[in-house]
């Protein structure tokens, strides 16, 4: 079975380009740290895990090993986002609501072949209760597929914010100069951080596994009662 990448985009998240400097990256995120804080938002459900994710976005992008990571995960998804920008946008609202467009009088004239099987299928469905139940359970795991998609993009933004912390530590004890020097108290408090990020790590890990597993299992049940429908419609 294909695995299932994470989906989120830190560069997407922080409205900037892939080829954006660190300072315009730091600029973009005190820019939208301000209009995105939960304490601004109160009334947004998802405030938290947006601010979140922002911050996570920039721990990522403002640092050079975590960032080049990211950069080689993340390719293929930013080119499948640049193709489906090209699929052409939809009718202009104001020329379907115009009524002097012969397009428009030629659609008020007679319901297009898309429009009549859409209308088969309401008809079939409310002449069909089995039907009708495979359609709530269709709408009930599309919602569930959602909601675990979501799942592992928030477990693979842990681990990413994990690495990133990891490599700023890396950096400021470099910068702190030889470790052998440390006290013994400053050497047990390093080995304990260590286990403890790697523990935490380890913890995300099995998570992220686990919504995978369970990503997949709702795309096959999905998949599945999509084609049983296509089957009792044709």
């Amino acid at each position: 079975m294909v695995a299932i990448p994470s989906t989120v985009d830190h560069y997407a998240v922080l409205q900037v380009s892939p080829t954006a400097d660190e300072a315009t990256i730091k600029s973009a995120y005190r820019r939208l740290a301000r209009l995105k804080h939960p304490d601004k938002n109160t009334d947004t459900p998802d405030a938290t895990a947006e601010f979140q994710q922002l911050t996570t976005a920039y721990t990522v992008l403002t640092n050079k090993k975590t960032r080049r990571k990211f950069d080689l995960r993340y390719t293929s998804i930013r080119r499948t986002k640049s193709v489906d920008s090209l699929v052409d946008p939809p009718p202009s609202q104001n020329n379907i609501g115009n009524k002097s467009s012969p397009h428009a009088a030629s659609a008020r004239r007679s319901p297009s072949q898309p429009d009549k099987i859409h209308v088969q299928e309401k008809e079939i469905e409310e002449v069909d209760p089995e039907l009708r139940r495979m359609e709530a359970k269709k709408r009930k795991l599309q919602r569930a597929h959602s909601d675990a998609t979501r799942e592992v993009d928030m477990k693979q933004s842990a681990i990413d914010s994990l690495e990133a912390d990891h490599e700023q530590q890396i950096d400021r004890e470099n910068a702190a100069g030889d470790i052998s020097a440390l006290s013994e108290k400053d050497k047990a408090e390093r080995t304990r951080r260590e286990t403890r990020r790697r523990v935490d790590r380890m913890v995300v890990d099995m998570e992220l596994r686990r919504c995978k597993v369970s990503l997949r299992n709702i795309a096959w049940e999905l998949h599945t009662v999509d084609k049983d429908i296509q089957k009792k419609r044709y």
